[in-house]
């Protein structure tokens, strides 16, 4: 690890007119940042309340469709069906798909398989931190260097070991005294789907983006292969395949791969049917405050494996409520902070008395308490003001 020492300016706080004026524009700021949060948390209620009506009316009004009927039996209307996905929704995938030669590493079918590609690079780590020595003010950055594996090409013509002595010792030491930069990747990860995501006669091929690809597909230990882009040395094991190295003993430029694929078999929907089988989000009857053609008030769920309605309801119900809550804290620690903001004249004010009353510290006796006095009425007002923009914030 190697420290360098940068910049430095010169510390201390300005007089007490420009200290009250900043603080005039930052109760300006805060004031106005307070109603922005108000309106925020009112649209993050009233949104709430259209989620759940529009739930609760949906639950109330859908019906099941079929794996076998036709879409244009539930034309416009809010079904809900639970359908394997047909074969040309999980296609046959090879290790020849991903341009590998040789053996054949794999077969699975699947909506989506991926290949999952990672280096073994030289990596820099950078350390920032502000210390103040005396009156003015430094930036120390800390350079540590390691090797690791990495999804991404790490650039390292950007590193600091090139430029600062200290920092080339350190790179000797993490990286080796013969690194000289890291190889680029001479393959890409990868990911494969399906053209359409079909259950029973619907098209659901707009969630395509929502069907996960994580179950690691077990290899051909062993194979003789080869991968586009290299001519390194290969390693196959059940798991991962290497390039440039083996198991457990990795060295720089060293290639691992990995191939995963979707395990699902079986989607839910809740939504609008469509003539063409296609699916569209269903609106809730309008009622107060909630409009039949406002975003809160649609029901569109989509889920992986078999689900009831009743069951895709509770999750999402669930979920809008976590985010309800979300926005909740969040909107009142920046209301908070708002309301903090607007008092900011009283604080620069109250300072600045306290200040006064320092000047006095010279007489015996009077000037401790003095001084004592202008401790207390800072400390009084500052918690006063939190406990008003506090009470503030929090709503009723």
């Amino acid at each position: 690890e190697v420290t360098e020492v940068s910049g430095g300016s010169v510390g201390g706080g300005g007089g007490i007119v420009s200290n009250i004026c900043g603080a005039i524009c930052c109760s300006i700021f805060g004031i106005g940042l307070f109603f922005a949060m108000l309106v925020m948390l009112a649209w993050n209620e009233q949104s709430t309340v259209c989620v759940s009506k529009a739930y609760l009316a949906a639950e109330q009004e859908y019906q099941t469709a079929r794996c076998n009927s036709g879409p244009g039996s539930y034309s416009g209307a809010l079904v809900h069906f639970s359908c394997p996905l047909n074969s040309e929704s999980l296609p046959k995938w090879t290790s020849e798909d991903f341009g590998v030669s040789g053996d054949q590493l794999f077969s699975t079918e699947a909506v989506k398989v991926a290949q999952q590609v990672e280096m073994f690079q030289c990596a820099e780590t950078v350390h920032t931190k502000t210390v103040k020595r005396g009156e003015r003010t430094f930036e120390e950055k800390s350079y540590t260097y390691k090797k690791e594996w990495s999804s991404s090409h790490v650039d390292s013509s950007d590193f600091q070991a090139w430029q600062v002595d200290a920092a080339r010792r350190a790179l000797d030491n993490g990286c080796g005294f013969n690194f000289k930069g890291n190889p680029s990747f001479p393959i890409e990860s990868n990911t494969l789907k399906a053209d359409i995501l079909v259950a029973g006669q619907y098209d659901l091929t707009r969630f395509m983006g929502e069907i996960s690809s994580s179950v690691p597909i077990r290899l051909k230990a062993g194979a003789l292969v080869t991968l586009p882009g290299t001519n390194a040395r290969l390693s196959v094991d059940t798991t991962h395949l290497f390039s440039g190295c083996e198991q457990g003993r990795p060295e720089l430029g060293c290639i691992k791969v990995k191939y995963v694929r979707s395990d699902t078999t079986v989607v839910a929907y809740l939504g609008r049917m469509q003539d063409d089988g296609t699916t569209h989000a269903w609106s809730a009857p309008s009622s107060w405050m909630c409009s039949t053609k406002g975003r809160s008030n649609r029901v569109d769920l989509f889920a992986q494996g078999s689900h009831t309605a009743e069951q895709l309801l509770e999750s999402a119900e669930s979920g809008n409520s976590v985010m309800t809550w979300i926005i909740r804290v969040l909107g009142f620690i920046v209301a908070y902070m708002g309301m903090r903001a607007f008092f900011a004249p009283v604080e620069a004010l109250v300072a600045a008395i306290d200040s006064g009353l320092n000047l006095f510290r010279c007489i015996p006796i009077v000037g401790w308490l003095l001084d004592f006095l202008g401790d207390v009425l800072r400390g009084a007002v500052g918690c006063a003001i939190s406990i008003i923009a506090f009470g503030l914030s929090v709503p009723s």
